[in-house]
C-alpha cells in the first residue's frame, strides 16, 4: 500500500510521516509512506490514498476535482499531535472505505 501526503511546507508533515511509518511497523504492515507539496498531484501516480493535512484543507475544491483515488483530510488533533497511530488509521479506514461501499 502507498499512501501519500499533502502538505504546505514539509517540516511537520515529515515528523509525522516518520511516525506513521513506526506505526505501520509495529502493526508488520507493508506500505510505503510519502509527503509532498500540497499540488504535488503527479506523485500520485501508484498511490492508493491521499491524505490532506489541515494547513492546505482549503484546497477541498481543487482535490475534488483532481485526485482519482480515495482521499481524506487529517484532523487537526491528530496532525497537532503527531498521532501515527490516528492517521495510519484514517488512511486504512479511507482506503477500506473505498473498496467497500456501503
Amino acid at each position: 500500500m502507498k499512501i501519500v501526503m499533502f502538505c504546505a511546507g514539509g517540516l511537520s508533515s515529515s515528523l509525522l510521516m516518520t511516525k506513521m511509518r513506526d506505526a505501520a511497523k509495529l502493526r508488520n504492515l507493508e506500505c510505503t509512506i510519502e509527503a509532498y507539496g500540497a499540488r504535488s498531484f503527479q506523485r500520485l501516480v501508484g498511490a492508493d490514498v491521499l491524505l490532506i493535512a489541515p494547513q492546505v484543507k482549503y484546497l477541498h475544491k481543487t482535490y475534488a476535482k483532481e485526485v482519482k483515488i480515495p482521499y481524506a483530510f487529517i484532523d487537526m488533533k491528530s496532525y497537532g499531535n503527531m498521532n501515527g497511530e490516528a492517521v495510519l488509521d484514517l488512511a486504512l479506514d479511507t482506503l477500506n472505505n473505498a473498496n467497500n461501499p456501503e
